[in-house]
């Protein structure tokens, strides 16, 4: 969407889509830790997905009041898809670190088939 005012979208799109790739890959190359990697793309997903319907709107300049007046529901939707997508990736991301933070005091973590530790 960045590319659209230097009018040359078709080669940076699949370029943007390369290096962002390459970037995922080594991240997940560093960060060894399942549990980590997982926080870490939430964290950042969750974000990105709320912000792309604020960046078209503007780069492109067309918010929803003119998507309406040219009949273009569906861009409000997928914008409004994507936002809430975003704060569902938020939610998911905060409070799956609030789960990992509160442990009580002198409790083993172990899995749900070992049973109670004692």
């Amino acid at each position: 969407m960045a590319t659209y005012p230097a009018g040359d979208p078709v080669s940076w799109t699949p370029l943007a889509f390369v290096i962002v790739s390459a970037v995922v890959i080594l991240a997940g190359i560093l960060i060894s830790n399942p549990g980590r990697l997982g926080s870490l793309f939430a964290w950042l997903m969750g974000p990105a997905l709320f912000a792309l319907p604020i960046v078209r709107m503007t780069l492109s300049g067309q918010g929803w009041n003119e998507a309406l007046a040219a009949g273009k529901v569906d861009v409000i939707a997928i914008d409004l898809c994507l936002m809430i997508a975003g704060l569902c990736g938020l939610w998911f991301a905060w409070s799956k670190s609030a789960r990992r933070q509160v442990k009580p005091a002198g409790q083993q973590v172990g899995t749900l088939s070992e049973g109670p530790a004692e």
